[in-house]
């Protein structure tokens, strides 16, 4: 539920963050190197955005894995935002905050960089262009995804792991 809730608003903060980074950063730099411009950008959209997405993230991974760790049992997303404020602050909603802009933003902003990269490189065909941009993302998605994949395994540990002081607690 809560991520049909905030998918919308989320996204819209990532793409209006990234848009607006690529236009300040363009003007700043002159449009040098626009490569690293749009993995810059791409990286400030993920911090923003992660204002959004983090929490959702969180309940989510705890929802998935609450039947393996059994440290904590949340009946729903509702429920689990209740249990982990009340049991272990608000500040847990953002637990691994750092390490999933590491993770997630190095991710979207490789890809983004690759997929910038390859679209202005690449000859995109008038006749088939969802076809060749599809292949693009695909491509520079894939890349992106085995560039960062340990970042993702060391989030989830930090998002799943429960307070210093619940486990004392138990």
């Amino acid at each position: 539920l809560s991520n049909q809730l905030m998918a919308a608003p989320a996204s819209c903060l990532f793409f209006g963050s990234y848009e607006t980074a690529k236009m300040v950063l363009n003007e700043r730099f002159g449009g040098k190197s626009q490569m690293m411009i749009n993995f810059a950008a791409g990286l400030i959209a993920e911090c923003v955005s992660c204002i959004l997405w983090l929490p959702i993230d969180v309940i989510k991974e705890r929802l998935q894995v609450q039947s393996e760790l059994k440290g904590y049992h949340y009946r729903n997303s509702l429920d689990a935002i209740k249990q982990i404020h009340r049991n272990e602050g608000f500040v847990a909603l953002y637990r691994g905050y750092f390490a999933t802009v590491l993770s997630y933003g190095t991710f979207v902003a490789s890809n983004l960089a690759f997929y910038e990269k390859a679209k202005s490189t690449i000859q995109i065909s008038k006749e088939y262009p969802f076809i060749n941009n599809f292949m693009i993302a695909f491509c520079t998605g894939t890349v992106a995804s085995l560039l960062t994949n340990p970042l993702d395994l060391a989030k989830v540990r930090m998002q799943v792991q429960r307070t210093q002081r619940m486990s004392q607690a138990t």
